[in-house]
């Protein structure tokens, strides 16, 4: 199966924590799609930089991913959605590997209830995006 990743967008999120490992995969020759939390719409950074979604979370099937990528920024605004909440933790149940920077470790589902433990990659901060990086191309690679 070729490597196919979803990066989620949201209102809130951090700049370089979203743009860096999407670049990054898709010089990497992976296929990258842009997951609307919130919807199809625009969703703005921290700094007011729109990203439009290739499509709403909510129209695409966890399973259609080998990993899932959660860039950190204001994830308090969508901490509590109960439709990433189901989402992330099917993906994780299907074995997708799971990729999250700085804030956004809070939204991991825990393994609880979880037949197949997935790859976890954690970033504690955006300099370490190179590093993070390297280990998920390592895991999609593998």
């Amino acid at each position: 199966m070729t490597a196919s990743v979803g990066v989620l967008v949201y209102n809130g999120y951090h700049e370089l924590e979203f743009w860096y490992p999407v670049l990054r995969l898709r010089e990497a020759g992976i296929a990258v799609s842009v997951l609307g939390v919130e919807g199809d719409q625009a969703a703005y950074s921290l700094l007011g930089y729109p990203v439009i979604p290739n499509s709403a979370l909510t129209k695409v099937s966890p399973s259609d991913f080998s990993a899932i990528v959660i860039p950190g920024g204001n994830v308090r605004n969508i901490a509590q959605d109960s439709s990433l909440r189901a989402f992330l933790t099917e993906a994780r149940g299907h074995g997708a590997v799971m990729a999250a920077i700085s804030q956004a470790e809070a939204l991991l589902p825990s393994a609880d209830g979880v037949k197949s433990a997935s790859t976890m990659i954690i970033s504690q901060t955006s300099d370490e995006l190179p590093q993070w990086t390297r280990k998920l191309l390592a895991e999609l690679s593998s």
